[in-house]
């Protein structure tokens, strides 16, 4: 392989890990955005599935730009939504076990040797409420939607950037 060809297949490579991770790190900041109270009920759903646009609008915008294409900002999308919700179920289920949620002290790892019961309550809470009833019907959301609102994305560069060349 030539040396830009390499170079270039690396910068994709890196490029694609940094969207895993603009995901991974908004999956654990909507952990928190989701427990603001908003004065209207309205606003509160509005800004709970609007900030999920925050990083898909930029991953999507800055693939359409670099690829040119329609499909890479729709996968660029669905890996970062998909990341998003990965890291916000695996960081809920961290923070039951390692910080101690107040509700649940049965799932502290203090509780390891002291509860019987401790191991099987992880293994529930680890394979119903983050696997079954968290990452699995959520991925279908981020496969979808991710995908479809990556195409838009690209769809509306390219038509944007048609019409400003047209018009100079």
């Amino acid at each position: 392989m030539a040396q830009g060809g390499f170079r270039s297949a690396l910068v994709d490579h890196r490029r694609w890990w940094i969207y895993v991770l603009a995901g991974s790190l908004f999956g654990v900041v909507d952990f928190y955005f989701q427990h603001i109270q908003w004065p209207t009920a309205f606003l509160q759903i509005a800004l709970i599935f609007g900030i999920w646009l925050v990083p898909l609008a930029p991953v999507a915008l800055h693939e359409a730009r670099l690829s040119r294409a329609l499909g890479r900002p729709a996968l660029a999308g669905v890996l970062t939504w998909s990341a998003a919700i990965v890291a916000y179920y695996v960081y809920l289920f961290l923070q039951l076990v390692l910080i101690m949620h107040p509700t649940r002290p049965e799932m502290h790892i203090s509780s390891l040797g002291k509860d019987p019961y401790f191991l099987d309550n992880v293994a529930s809470v680890l394979v119903r409420d983050v696997l079954l009833y968290g990452i699995v019907p959520w991925i279908g959301v981020a496969i979808i939607g991710g995908g479809i609102l990556g195409r838009l994305v690209a769809v509306s560069y390219h038509r944007t950037r048609r019409r400003v060349r047209l018009q100079s």
